[in-house]
Formats: C-alpha cells, structure tokens, sequence
C-alpha cells in the first residue's frame, strides 16, 4: 500500500512538470518555427511573378530565408529541454533545414535523448543514404536502441554506409583535387581517416556483415511499402557480390526478337552491351 501510495504521488509530483516542459518547448519551438515559415511565404510570394531563371537565382540567393542564424536559437530550445517534445522537433528542423552543418548539429542530441523514440526511426531510415561521420556515429548509437524497428534501420544503415564507403574507396584514387576536397567535406576527416585505415575489403566485410544480420533478423519490418529490411538487405548482398565493378555478370538467359532463347554466358569472351529499359 505504501509502495503504491508513493507511486502515485510521484506520477502526480513529475507528471505535471514533463507535461509543462512540453507545452513551454513546442511554445519556443513553433514561435521560431512560424517566423522561419513566414519569410519563405513572403518569399515565394514575390517570387511568383519572376519566369526568368536566372533573375529566380539571385532573388533567392539575397532574400530566402537562411536557415544558420535561427539554428542556435533551436539548439537553445533542447538544452534547455532536454527530452522534450520541442527539443525533438528542433532538433529534426535543424536536420532538414541545414543542408550544411544539420548532421553534425542535431544527430549527437538525437543519439543521447532520443534514441527510443518511435519518431527516430524517420532519421534512421533517412541516415541509410547519408555517407558523413555524424551519421555513422548515430547509426552506432541506434544500433543499441531498444526499439526493434530503430535498430533494425540502423544496422541496414550501417550496412550501407560502410558499402557507400567501400565504393568510395575504390574511387578516391581517380579524384581531382577539387573532387577530394568536396568528398573529404562532404565526410568528414574522421571519416576519410576511418576508411583509409580499413581499407576497401574491409569495408566490405563489415557492410555485408550488417546486411546478413538484418536479412536474417529483420524480415518483419517494414523499410517501403511491402518490403522488408530483409528484402533490402538480400538485395543488397547480391549488388556486392554479383554486380559490383570487377564482378562477374550473374548468367541472364532471354529471348531475342526472334524468339530464340539465349544466354549471357553465350558471349563470353566478347564485348556486350546491355540495355535495360521498361515503361511504368
């Protein structure tokens, strides 16, 4: 009774209190939110007019709303509240609004006071297609989540960033100066020096080692419509294995306009030019 009693007492005591923090952030949060919202309208709405691209161009240069100078406000909204509602969405207008600097920004918090929530797993899947360190660290951290669907996006995430990294490898070699830089921006210096050290193969025997787990675990989440993880990452683990530069041509057997039934491997030795086309 007692063990009850206070219980009670404390879900009436901090209930409150989170229910304040929330209301008090989301009031920070949309207050920035809708004055960021009315400059891009005020935007749009004198671009309206203007069909010359180019004079398009410089009106959106000079006058669209940049995102930097209100990024410190809403970092400001998630020290001060921490966990709250406001601080998360703070923390995904940073993401989607500065292009620039949003990773690094935002997913270090997302990772220490998020990485539960339901909500993350938009981030998570988003990060699978990211290729900076920022990224990566989260996707470790998301690895570990409790929730099943979080964790089984950041081990497919992992899956592709250490596949994205493998390939980058193999094309560094090939860069111009100005190509290395943009990549090593676009990375990150930890990153770079991470992939250097692991080099190629090893890259990809840590992606494929991603994609195996969540092939096997996975197979009950859903990554687009009716595809699994699972399906994601089976199909990942053939593109590695079968289709990547240097592999050999997994055998295709069709027919020709003819009607007779031929096969790849016929050609063998040759120069062959395939030409893959649909209508949808």
């Amino acid at each position: 009774m007692r063990t009850c009693l206070l219980t009670c007492l404390i879900v009436l005591v901090t209930a409150p209190w989170t229910m304040a923090q929330d209301d008090a952030s989301m009031k920070a949060f949309n207050k920035l939110n809708d004055a960021f919202k009315a400059k891009v309208t005020a935007f749009r709405e004198e671009a309206r007019g203007i069909k010359d691209r180019d004079a398009y161009f410089a009106l959106y240069e000079k006058k669209y709303p940049k995102a930097g100078p209100i990024v410190p406000e809403m970092l400001a909204i998630v020290k001060k509240y921490p966990g709250s509602d406001g601080a998360m969405n703070a923390l995904q207008w940073i993401l989607n609004n500065d292009r620039e600097n949003g990773e690094a920004l935002s997913l270090p918090y997302l990772g220490d006071q998020f990485i539960d929530r339901p909500e993350v797993k938009r981030v998570v899947s988003r990060l699978a297609y990211s290729s900076s360190n920022a990224a990566r660290e989260f996707l470790l951290k998301a690895a570990k989540s409790e929730n099943h669907e979080i964790r089984g996006h950041a081990l497919f995430g992992l899956g592709k960033w250490h596949a994205t990294a493998a390939t980058a490898m193999g094309r560094m070699k090939t860069y111009s100066e100005q190509q290395a830089t943009s990549f090593r921006k676009r990375m990150g210096e930890t990153a770079v020096s991470y992939i250097q050290s692991a080099g190629n193969t090893q890259l990809e025997q840590i992606a494929l080692m991603y994609f195996h787990e969540v092939a096997n675990d996975y197979g009950d989440v859903i990554q687009y419509r009716k595809r699994t993880l699972a399906d994601a990452a089976r199909g990942a683990i053939f593109e590695m294995t079968n289709l990547a530069i240097g592999k050999e041509a997994p055998d295709i057997v069709a027919e020709d306009i003819d009607g007779v039934e031929f096969a790849l491997s016929d050609y063998r030795g040759k120069v062959v030019v395939l030409d893959f086309w649909g209508n949808w």
